[in-house]
């Protein structure tokens, strides 16, 4: 009688055995089937990216090179392949020149690293004065909400613009001037340009960013 029970029960637990067996081979096929799906998924996204950018520049050509680009960099960075390529995208869409969106693309997402707000955000903002033409109150305003302090920037690039001997911009005259329409795209490009450049307070930060735990996940 004890050895059945014995056997009995080398049986059941043998049955167990396999059984666990089985099902890490099928969770373990099933995610393999789900990361393969994935791959394919993210590939597709690539490719309508890539196609798209081809078809805002009006050549495909130029549009892999521009997406390989991007795509280079974002090794470097925390922000995935997709997200770079959708914020060159959107700048395309917001007729800045071939030549300016990979590098805008860069200090943007760089601004947006050490700012902790969405690069798209910042592209908008971006995007509109360039439409316009000016920096008006909204726009600061929406730059100030991104923790991005253009005006005090402004002032003190104005300020630097002057002779020795000149009184200082103040940035109640910043917004003076943005009433008249006097600050200009090319202004606004030129302190983020100045802020993301080598020495600037968002220089490179991306690098720094994908060092971090989060930035390597």
């Amino acid at each position: 009688f004890p050895v059945t029970i014995v056997k009995h029960n080398n049986k059941l637990a043998t049955s167990f055995e396999n059984l666990g067996r089985r099902v890490l081979f099928y969770a373990g096929l099933g995610a393999l089937t789900g990361f393969v799906e994935q791959i394919y998924d993210i590939r597709g996204q690539y490719e309508m990216l890539e196609r798209s950018m081809g078809a805002l520049l009006g050549d495909f050509a130029k549009g892999s090179a521009l997406f390989n680009k991007i795509q280079a960099r974002a090794l470097k960075s925390p922000f995935t392949v997709i997200d770079l390529s959708s914020a060159a995208k959107q700048l395309l869409a917001y007729n800045f020149a071939e030549g300016q969106v990979a590098d805008t693309t860069k200090r943007l997402a760089d601004i947006s690293s050490a700012l902790g707000v969405p690069i798209e955000r910042l592209v908008y903002n971006t995007g509109q004065i360039k439409a316009k033409g000016f920096l008006d109150s909204r726009d600061a305003r929406d730059y100030a909400n991104s923790g991005l302090a253009i005006v005090p920037m402004l002032a003190k690039l104005y300020t630097e613009q002057k002779r020795n001997g000149e009184q200082a911009v103040t940035t109640s005259e910043v917004y003076d001037m943005m009433t008249k329409k006097m600050v200009s795209y090319g202004d606004v490009m030129a302190v983020i340009n100045k802020a993301t450049n080598d020495g600037g307070m968002f220089f490179d930060f991306q690098a720094k960013q994908a060092e971090t735990l989060k930035g390597q996940m």
